[in-house]
């Protein structure tokens, strides 16, 4: 964008645009650990951090965070007593998830390794635990690793929050998703769709 024109345009539009483009070089980089073409908009990100149930000194772990759509609506539900961090596989995003976001604890590396980065934070398991991983786009192997991560980080009672596609919902591997899911929480439930989101999607909240 050049200087003149950059001038013209609002700092927020310049902003979004701007996550946008990053958004969208992490899915050329990343379609499978990606998933979509847009960040989760505003009305999907608030509708995730609702069902967070954050209390005060829980422990917080994003996963996938991309450029931060989410983090922007989880990070007023937190106070001095929280900790937080978060996981992204794409380098790009990780730069603008620091830039972002300084006082964040943003790691480069795989959400497989949830366990390893609680150990570095002194703790075992998790409060709650937020992913926007496109689920059913993985292979059974890589969903299966991560999901055991999960089902390890998490402590008992905790709450795990994810996104679900509702074009993805008929793909074997959100089925097969959503099956370990009810398998291994007592308590599933899926929100009304966000239709503002493109693609439309749900949330899922775990316990």
């Amino acid at each position: 964008m050049s200087a003149e024109l950059e001038s013209t345009v609002p700092r927020q539009m310049r902003l979004q645009m701007g996550e946008k483009m990053r958004f969208l070089g992490a899915f050329a980089r990343h379609p499978l650990m990606v998933g979509a073409l847009l960040p989760s908009s505003p009305a999907l990100a608030e509708r995730v951090a609702d069902h967070c149930d954050i209390r005060d000194g829980d422990l917080v772990v994003e996963l996938g965070p991309g450029t931060g759509a989410i983090t922007r609506f989880i990070l007023p539900k937190l106070n001095g007593h929280n900790a937080f961090f978060a996981l992204e596989l794409d380098g790009s995003s990780v730069q603008a998830m620091r830039e972002r976001f300084p006082r964040v604890s943003v790691y480069h590396d795989s959400a497989e390794k949830l366990c390893d980065y609680l150990a570095r934070h002194g703790r075992e398991r998790a409060d709650c635990i937020i992913s926007a991983l496109p689920w059913g786009n993985m292979g059974a192997r890589k969903r299966n690793r991560i999901l055991d991560a999960v089902f390890s980080g998490l402590r008992p009672g905790g709450v795990f929050v994810s996104i679900g596609c509702l074009h993805a919902s008929c793909f074997p591997g959100a089925r097969g998703y959503v099956s370990r899911l009810r398998h291994h929480f007592s308590e599933v439930v899926a929100s009304p769709v966000v239709w503002a989101n493109m693609p439309p999607a749900f949330v899922y909240r775990c316990r």
